[in-house]
């Protein structure tokens, strides 16, 4: 199955980005295929701090991804100590707040539809929005049921870690499949 570009890059183009190919997408064997029926839910982490082209390309992307649920884990203030100009980030709520107007935009944008329970939701799918408290987020099994992280070039690299620190915590935490996106 092809990755739905054309619907990926109709979001782009609007933020000025370039149009994604499927080489830049880096869509290997074992990642999952934008928009693939396996892919239910979606984990993506950030600061989103004063919300840029490439956050809302991030956002997108995970909602495009999944079929069911979405989490998104906002930095915490904890983490921002060690930050460079940690006191010109927006404060917690705000970022959060954010974030969550800009995916029920976008859904608003693409229609919404119901959920099992019948009410209105963020185009079907569940959204989850936490804070990040740690730089891995929550690998040690809190969230085991992820079945793919939506993560930039930048940090594509923590994902080997992630997988190995899954892997020692326990045999029932699977390997985490990924998207880079590239910005």
């Amino acid at each position: 199955m092809r990755p739905n570009l054309q619907g990926i890059n109709e979001l782009r183009l609007p933020l000025g980005l370039k149009p994604v190919h499927t080489t830049e997408l880096r869509l290997e064997s074992h990642q999952l295929v934008l928009c693939g029926a396996s892919t239910i839910y979606v984990a993506v982490g950030g600061t989103f701090d004063r919300l840029h082209p490439g956050h809302r390309v991030l956002l997108t992307t995970a909602m495009l991804a999944s079929r069911d649920k979405v989490h998104i884990a906002v930095t915490a203030p904890s983490m921002l100590q060690k930050k460079k100009y940690k006191e010109l980030v927006q404060p917690y709520l705000l970022r959060e707040n954010i974030v969550r107007n800009f995916i029920e935009n976008i859904t608003t944008i693409c229609g919404r539809r119901e959920d099992a329970n019948g009410e209105q939701g963020t185009h079907g799918i569940n959204l989850e929005i936490s804070e990040l408290i740690d730089e891995l987020g929550e690998v040690d099994g809190r969230n085991k049921d992820v079945d793919c992280l939506i993560v930039s070039e930048e940090t594509k690299g923590c994902i080997p870690l992630i997988n190995q620190i899954r892997e020692q915590k326990s045999s029932e935490l699977k390997k985490m499949n990924y998207i880079i996106v590239p910005l």
